[in-house]
This record gives structure tokens, C-alpha cells and sequence, in this order.
């Protein structure tokens, strides 16, 4: 009977650990191999119970062989699902809760509003540059500088608001320092280009305006704005010869 004393056991064992998963109490989120665990445990519970019924009722000596060799299958396959049942139970869960936990946080991470790249606005001083009010235009311009000293574009814009009340040095002196931070080639070719166009134009310095861009043509050779810069110095060439 020791025999069915572990049976018994090993059947209150996977019940309450099937309780205990089929009640998330916690051995994770998710839920896998639960059901499979489960169902097989309440299986395995109900053919030792039918198992230790049979012989109780008629004993041992009355019950088939190829029942009770039956039921003492279950019973042993009822003692190796206890032993598998912890490990399986808790550790497998246990596991894709970590799994699935840490990729929710990375996913969480890589969407928080520090991750995500939103591109800056200049709502203010646009309003003030559609209703031609420059003082206001510049000031917003000059808050945005002041949050970030970096703010090429900002600064940009800034310059092409003095260009619009007519104070040309002061937007050559901004293109200036654009162009000589910003790094990338397109973006620090197009500022190139309008100051150089500054320079040949308003200021009538050609020369200055040639040396910037052979100056550009070496900062940025091998790219892809590289060609248009050569352009634009045949161009000036072309210019001056006439």
C-alpha cells in the first residue's frame, strides 16, 4: 500500500500545482505549457483515483493483471509527472515571464518619449515671419538659441530674418558659423551655397565667395553633393569672366 500512499501524494501534489498555475500565482505571464501540465496532471490524478478505487474495492488479488498492471502504469506515470511537474511548472514559466518581461521593457524603452526623435518646430517665430513682425520673428528665433547654443537651424533662420530687414552682414556672419559647424554634407552644402550667393551677390566679394566653395569642395569630396559643388564654382567662374 506504501506504494499507493505515493501515488496519492504525488496526485495532491499536481493538483495543487495545477491549482496554483491554473490561478497565476505568480509563475509568470505567460502561459506557456500550462495547459498541456494541466490537463495532463487531472488526467493522470484521474486514472491513479479510478486505479486506487479498483483495487480498495476488490483487492489486489481480484483486479486483472492487465488492469492492475494498467492502473500501476498510471500510478508510476502519476510519480514522474510530480517529479516533473516543479521544475516544468514553475522554472518554464519562470522563464518566458523573464523573457517576456524584459522585451516589454525594451520595447517600452525604445518607445519612451526619450528614444523617439521628434523634429523641432518653430511655431512662434514663423507666425511672426508670416505677419512680417522681424523683431518678433528674431526674438523666438534667439529663445530657441538660448535652450540649445547648437541649434543650427534656428540660427539659419535667424540669419534670413536679418536678411529680410536688410542687415546683410549680420546674416553673412550667421550662414557663416552654420556652415563651418554643421557636418553633414548636404545640409552644410545648401548653407554653403546661400552664403556664397551672399558673398557674390550683396557683398560683391567673388573671390570670397570662390574660396568658400573650393573650401566646401574639399569638405565634402567623395559625397554625393561633391559634383554640384564643382557646378557651382564653374558657374562663379563663369560669372566672373563675363
Amino acid at each position: 500500500m506504501d506504494f499507493y500512499v505515493a501515488v496519492g501524494a504525488a496526485s495532491a501534489l499536481n493538483l495543487g500545482i495545477g491549482w496554483a498555475v491554473r490561478s497565476d500565482l505568480h509563475l509568470g505571464r505567460l502561459s506557456c505549457g500550462r495547459s498541456v501540465y494541466v490537463h495532463a496532471g487531472f488526467a493522470l490524478l484521474a486514472l491513479a483515483g479510478i486505479g486506487m478505487v479498483t483495487v480498495a474495492a476488490f483487492g489486489p488479488s481480484q483486479t486483472s493483471g492487465l488492469a492492475e498492471r494498467g492502473m500501476l502504469a498510471a500510478g508510476s506515470l502519476m510519480v514522474v509527472f510530480s517529479a516533473l511537474a516543479i521544475p516544468g511548472l514553475c522554472l518554464v514559466p519562470f522563464v518566458t515571464f523573464l523573457v517576456g518581461e524584459y522585451a516589454h521593457r525594451g520595447a517600452r524603452f525604445l518607445m519612451s518619449e526619450d528614444q523617439v526623435r521628434v523634429a523641432k518646430t518653430y511655431d512662434q517665430a514663423e507666425a511672426c515671419e508670416r505677419q512680417r513682425d522681424w523683431e518678433g520673428a528674431l526674438a523666438a528665433y534667439r529663445r530657441a538659441l538660448a535652450e540649445d547654443i547648437e541649434d543650427w537651424e534656428a540660427r539659419r533662420r535667424m540669419a534670413e530674418v536679418h536678411l529680410k530687414t536688410g542687415d546683410v552682414g549680420a546674416a553673412v556672419a550667421g550662414l557663416r558659423l552654420v556652415a563651418e559647424r554643421i557636418a553633414e554634407p548636404g545640409r552644410k552644402a545648401a548653407v554653403t551655397f546661400r552664403l556664397a550667393e551672399l558673398l557674390a551677390g550683396p557683398q560683391r566679394d567673388r573671390a570670397g565667395a570662390r574660396a568658400l566653395l573650393v573650401a566646401l569642395a574639399a569638405a565634402v569630396a567623395g559625397t554625393q553633393v561633391a559634383p554640384y559643388v564643382k557646378l557651382r564654382i564653374a558657374a562663379l567662374d563663369e560669372e566672373s569672366a563675363e
